[in-house]
């Protein structure tokens, strides 16, 4: 995957909530796995994304759906459409660890 594939766009810490916005370009793109120590939730902005937790796959998010993420567990998404938008919406206090180390 090519770095340009995919990009965290914006970052605003807002009311006590951290977002990120992160945009996959094409279909079949994929956010690396990853896990954080700490759940948050993941809102499909725009387009489309397959949900993988562990290797289990968990669903496919459409445009205005959400879905929490539980702590300690590896997740991805992959884009089934073009300029699929993500917001990643975490608590500012789990903010810290995001700083720290990237997804």
């Amino acid at each position: 995957m090519n770095d340009n594939e995919w990009a965290v766009e914006k970052v605003d810490e807002i009311a006590g909530v951290y977002l990120r916005s992160i945009l996959l370009k094409k279909a079949g793109v994929s956010v690396p796995q990853h896990a954080h120590p700490y759940a948050h939730a993941t809102l499909c902005a725009s387009g489309s994304a397959n949900v993988h937790m562990g290797m289990d796959f968990k669903g496919r998010m459409n445009a205005g759906d959400i879905m929490e993420v539980p702590k300690d567990i590896s997740h991805t998404f992959t884009a089934q459409e073009d300029n699929t938008r993500l917001v990643c919406i975490h608590n500012t206090k789990s903010a810290e660890f995001i700083k720290a180390h990237g997804l």
